[in-house]
């Protein structure tokens, strides 16, 4: 996931779908593990988790 940099803002769904897209046939990616990773990244500072319904920025555990 590292390697698919965002050019917008994307819901874990986008991320499957565009990680499907480049390397289907190399990998399988679940559900699970994106929003694993997202959590991690966020933690990191890496990236910032919106919520769904309202954009407002949600904060880490």
């Amino acid at each position: 996931m590292p390697g698919i940099p965002a050019e917008k803002n994307l819901h874990g769904y986008e991320l499957k779908c565009s990680f499907d897209e480049k390397v289907w046939e190399f990998c399988c990616l679940n559900y699970g593990q994106i929003f694993t990773t997202l959590v991690r990244f966020e933690k990191d500072d890496f990236v910032t988790l919106f919520h769904p319904w309202t954009a407002t920025p949600l904060e880490a555990d």
